[in-house]
Order: structure tokens, then sequence, then C-alpha cells
């Protein structure tokens, strides 16, 4: 359960970090 809400969290980040570039 806590692997998954980190592995949406690291992924929600790199989202908004390839959006922001």
């Amino acid at each position: 359960m806590i692997q998954l809400i980190i592995i949406s969290l690291i992924f929600i980040m790199s989202i908004i970090f390839i959006n922001m570039i």
C-alpha cells in the first residue's frame, strides 16, 4: 500500500517536472 503511494507520487512529480520543461 505504501509502495503504491510512493510510486504514484514519483509518477505525478515526474509528469509535473516534464511539463515545466
